[in-house]
């Protein structure tokens, strides 16, 4: 039963799905930003 708290403890602090997408959107738009500077 201590093992079953412990893991949702860690569950409730780590990202959802949606947060952690919208990450990888945040670092792909920082990424293509920086790649379009460096070509014009």
């Amino acid at each position: 039963k201590e093992n079953q708290k412990r893991k949702n403890k860690l569950d409730q602090s780590s990202f959802t799905q949606d947060e952690l997408a919208a990450q990888q959107e945040l670092l792909f738009a920082a990424s293509k930003a920086r790649f379009d500077a460096g070509q014009s």
